[in-house]
């Protein structure tokens, strides 16, 4: 993916984010890429907003107050950020008889950055049943699509307090989620794929998200595979 195609699909993901989420993210920039930096002052720019002096103490404050530890039993399996598919998440787990629970997303912006409460809900189960969660979801919203459960293990689940996820791309057309999803899979690195439904936004399409000890390898296998897909 070249440089402009970063920026545009950058601008596309941070324009549709409310001023607080820009905020937020603005504060911990320094973890992103130069392109992400560019294009999240960009967008703060336009909207006329400044990050305070005193707002990453301030975001470090809120997270500490609003994060509830998960139990050791109890892990984040998947998150939304259209709230329509996480009610049909629930009502499948539930129709399947795996107890599930849903709250608000707590997440790093960036690898040492704090963790803020983000306006994504989380869908948490009980560890034991991982698996049989993971399979509702891939037969009832195509979801965990890479490989299956057996096959991803304890070792693969995203836990809230032990493991965050973080963004590879947004890709609003379904061909380039594609590519990147393949790409992925060939390369055989766990990842989340959430589609955006929510005919009513501004911005609609997939996001892609691994974990952080694979986000660079990551990167440059989509870089790659997109490099390759224009020749």
């Amino acid at each position: 993916m070249s440089n402009e195609q970063e920026w545009q699909r950058l601008q596309g993901l941070y324009a549709a984010m409310s001023d607080g989420e820009l905020l937020r993210l603005a504060a911990g920039k320094g973890g992103l890429t130069e392109v992400a930096q560019q294009a999240i002052s960009a967008e703060m720019s336009r909207r006329g907003l400044e990050v305070p002096v005193e707002e990453t103490e301030a975001v470090e404050a809120e997270a500490e107050e609003t994060e509830v530890p998960a139990e050791p039993s109890v892990i984040e399996l998947i998150t939304f950020n259209v709230p329509m598919d996480a009610e049909t998440a629930m009502r499948l787990l539930d129709e399947h008889d795996v107890p599930a629970h849903m709250e608000h997303a707590v997440r790093q912006v960036n690898e040492n950055g704090p963790k803020v409460k983000m306006n994504w809900l989380s869908v948490f189960v009980e560890r034991s049943r991982k698996e049989d969660a993971m399979v509702v979801l891939r037969k009832g919203m195509g979801l965990f699509p890479v490989m299956s459960a057996d096959e991803i293990g304890d070792d693969a689940a995203v836990d809230g307090e032990e493991e965050s996820l973080f963004m590879v791309g947004n890709f609003e057309d379904a061909a380039d989620s594609e590519i990147a999803q393949k790409a992925l899979t060939d390369a055989g690195i766990w990842f989340n794929a959430v589609k955006d439904t929510d005919e009513t936004a501004e911005w609609q399409g997939t996001t892609i998200e691994v974990k952080m000890d694979d986000l660079e390898r990551a990167l440059a296998v989509v870089e790659t595979a997109f490099d390759e897909a224009e020749q």
